[in-house]
């Protein structure tokens, strides 16, 4: 019997409803281990960065770390950059950019 294995049965008095037994031990395992990877998940989510970010995240450390004056323009040309980038999906997409900063995110078109 798979109980042998599994545990949780009382292999001496097997139950007549030793797959509603299964399905129980089996569940419940699951859940387990879903709470343990959601656990997991959220710690790493907590430092991700999203990937279109990156490049800003990296300019961002290097001033802190090293502030140099190059360091400090390679950030503001990115932010400026990323200004005008947000300028025209502004001009070209109001109404996905609206949607957007409200956190409603629309489905594309």
């Amino acid at each position: 019997m798979i109980g042998n294995y599994e545990g949780g049965f009382d292999v001496a008095s097997p139950s007549k409803d030793w797959f509603e037994n299964l399905k129980h031990e089996a569940n419940a395992w699951f859940v387990n281990k879903l709470d343990e990877v959601s656990d997991e998940t959220e710690k790493k989510n907590e430092y991700a960065v999203d990937s279109r970010d990156v490049q800003l995240h990296y300019l961002y450390q290097a001033v802190k770390e090293d502030p140099t004056i190059e360091n400090m323009n390679a950030l503001q040309a990115e932010l400026q950059m990323r200004t005008q980038v947000d300028q025209r999906f502004a001009q070209m997409f109001p109404v996905h950019m609206e949607s957007v900063k409200n956190k409603s995110y629309p489905n594309p078109t």
